[in-house]
């Protein structure tokens, strides 16, 4: 039996508890054991980024960089529109890290990745 997806809820004031907050971040683990976090104040390739939402999973059993793979080609065949949207660049040897630049993207990647992370 899978587990239930979790209920997708981001403040409505997200925007003011991340410019409070010291790191500009918001973070949430409804998602445990994948962890969401959303920054302001983003670069990217010299682009300012209104909001970075982030999924970091730390895996087990294979690198950050085999479940990155494995995420791709999950998301290759369940959402190709999405893979260019996808940011891979920070994922290392213990956690698979991939952002994106809006919530939609986001909320869909989870719905993904969700059934992959145990």
């Amino acid at each position: 039996m899978s587990k239930s997806l979790p209920e997708w809820q981001i403040p409505s004031d997200l925007r003011s508890l991340i410019d409070a907050d010291d790191d500009s971040m918001w973070d949430c683990d409804d998602w445990s054991p994948i962890i969401l976090t959303v920054s302001g104040d983003t670069q990217h390739d010299g682009r300012e980024i209104d909001l970075a939402w982030q999924i970091e999973y730390e895996t087990t059993g294979v690198t950050g960089y085999e479940f990155c793979d494995r995420v791709i080609a999950a998301v290759e065949s369940a959402a190709a529109d999405l893979l260019p949207l996808l940011n891979c660049g920070d994922t290392e040897s213990a956690a698979c890290v991939i952002w994106v630049e809006t919530e939609e993207a986001c909320r869909r990647l989870l719905e993904i990745v969700w059934p992959m992370a145990d």
